[in-house]
């Protein structure tokens, strides 16, 4: 296999972690010694020292940028892939990795059947601040294949350090970007490349195993705070509704896009203030059969009250009280949804 791929890693500090993700793709490499690759570590303003901790690793093919002041996860992201060489882009956090055998069983697959996205399955791995895994990894339920691009990257949104895409697809479908990449994104970065790859087609080809493995560690991550992810999530799609291009792939994306509103909204606490965004957001959209909505309960009680009022009744006995599971202040929070 002569085609090349790069691999890019956006890192703000935390740099003890940045050894599992090193440490596994060098495992990687070694799996496949005929493994033509770059990878591309992205320092986005630390403060620590990142080029010592890849002083570690004389032996990964690795190039760091810099960039000059803290810029978020989405512009690091956009410089690595703007800086790529690789037929194939690969985006990888500082605190996941992957398994062995990935580049070997999914790479080839990608090219040989002139594929625009691999994908798998991922599994979980408990971390120490150092980076070292302290449990076995837990595998995730196997993901289905997906029936369409929006299908997949708005329905299955598989984690961000899954799929392997083809450069050339992803400069095509942010070229120019729909949405513009602003730090507002920084929670849900991968999701913003989502909604742009949604619009476009693309041959998906899935191969079963968990080849990625994300990994949890007591230290600070973007996930920490779902209020911020969910603010980023209703301004994306409410940016994307405004915006979509009005062709086939456009509108099943808007479609399933409603769909995700509504599904985000049944999964709030019930009495979070900021949830009915995405029921308007779902209200203006194109009407889901009641029965893809929910369950069969819920769909037989839908037919007969409606899918809101019969959502209301099932999170007040689904969903917990905003007070048990908020990580933000009342200010933050306003100031997060303004």
């Amino acid at each position: 296999m002569n085609l090349r791929l790069t691999v890019v890693i956006p890192i703000h500090n935390r740099t003890s972690l940045l050894s599992y993700p090193l440490r596994s793709l060098r495992q990687a490499s070694l799996a496949d010694p005929t493994l033509r690759w770059e990878l591309i570590v992205v320092d986005d303003g630390s403060t620590e020292e990142v080029a010592a901790s890849l002083a570690e690793y004389p032996d990964l093919p690795t190039r760091l940028i810099r960039l000059p002041v803290n810029q978020g996860l989405l512009a690091a992201r956009l410089a690595g892939l703007e800086q790529a060489k690789g037929d194939a882009v690969f985006f990888l956090d500082a605190d996941d990795g992957i398994t062995p055998g990935k580049f070997t069983h999914q790479l080839p697959v990608l090219f040989d059947q002139n594929a625009d996205v691999v994908t798998g399955d991922v599994a979980r791995c408990e971390l120490n601040s150092e980076g070292i895994p302290t449990k076995n990894p837990q595998l995730d339920p196997p993901t289905r294949t997906a029936t369409s691009p929006a299908d997949f990257f708005l329905t299955i949104q598989p984690a961000p350090h899954d799929p392997i895409f083809r450069r050339t697809y992803l400069q095509r479908a942010l070229a120019p970007p729909l949405i513009l990449p602003s730090r507002d994104y920084d929670s849900i970065a991968e999701t913003w490349f989502y909604y742009h790859l949604a619009i476009h087609p693309a041959k998906i080809i899935r191969v079963p195993g968990a080849w990625s493995v994300v990994g949890s560690h007591p230290g600070e991550r973007l996930s920490r705070h779902w209020e911020r992810q969910c603010a980023a999530a209703l301004r994306l799609m409410n940016n994307f509704d405004q915006l979509y291009p009005r062709t086939e792939l456009g509108e099943n994306a808007r479609r399933i896009m409603s769909h995700c509103a509504f599904s985000t909204w049944r999964a709030l606490p019930f009495d979070f203030p900021a949830a009915d965004g995405f029921l308007e957001l779902w209200r203006k959209g194109p009407r889901s059969e009641v029965m893809a909505l929910g369950g069969p309960t819920f769909g037989r009680l839908a037919r007969w009250f409606g899918p809101v009022a019969t959502a209301r009744v099932f999170k007040q006995f689904q969903r917990p009280a905003y007070s048990t599971v908020r990580t933000v202040s009342d200010e933050e929070l306003r100031q997060i949804f303004a």
